[in-house]
């Protein structure tokens, strides 16, 4: 038996319900814990912490949500084996998704981004927040995100640091894979640059001119 904390009405804990007896699937206590107080009205972001878990069936999930309003995915040191998963799954089955936020990681598995068969409905964003990754995954995140089959709008950084092989990269991309060429707007705030010369700096800044 689970214990329901939300009034009964709530709209998205009664679709997932009935999603999963219809296909007699076994229902998610977490999943039942964050429809619970998911209001479909006014929310246009979905956050997952720590205390999460990925759902078992993340498409009855996230339909549960009327996932067509939702625009930001902030993932905060949610499951760090399964985050790069549940993003490829966002972006391909949620069309108005326009902002992801990696929030807290000190580990990522990049490749399951899986960007080949990838392509955005609209223009994406990407954050990264408060994260202490290794130069190998950090450098497979960019190169994942860069094969996506859409455009970058905006990226940013924000209390990190990055070495200069880290550094290079991200320009190194910036200036060569295809799915940058839209970038608006590149942010970075409260950045550690550990190794990385005046001369790099000034060479970033005029690929990103």
């Amino acid at each position: 038996i689970i214990q329901l904390s939300a009034p009964i009405e709530k709209i998205p804990l009664l679709r997932y319900l009935n999603l999963c007896y219809l296909n007699e699937d076994e229902i998610d206590p977490s999943a039942c814990q964050f429809l619970s107080t998911f209001d479909v009205r006014i929310n246009q972001s979905i956050t997952f912490d720590s205390n999460y878990t990925i759902p078992r069936r993340c498409s009855f999930f996230f339909k549960s949500m009327g996932y067509e309003r939702i625009r930001t995915f902030h993932l905060k040191n949610f499951s760090p084996y399964g985050a790069c998963r549940c993003v490829h799954f966002i972006i391909k089955k949620i069309p108005s998704i326009a902002k992801i936020i990696f929030d807290g990681y000190s580990t990522l598995v990049p490749n399951q981004l899986k960007p080949d068969n990838l392509k955005p409905k609209v223009p994406i964003s990407f954050a990264f927040i408060n994260c202490k990754l290794a130069d190998s995954c950090f450098i497979g995140l960019i190169e994942n995100i860069s094969k996506l089959n859409g455009e970058i709008q905006r990226f940013s950084i924000e209390n990190m640091t990055l070495s200069s092989e880290s550094w290079n990269y991200l320009f190194y991309a910036f200036n060569t894979f295809k799915a940058w060429s839209t970038l608006e707007c590149c942010d970075f705030n409260s950045v550690d640059l550990k190794g990385v010369s005046i001369e790099d700096v000034s060479t970033s800044i005029l690929i990103l001119q």
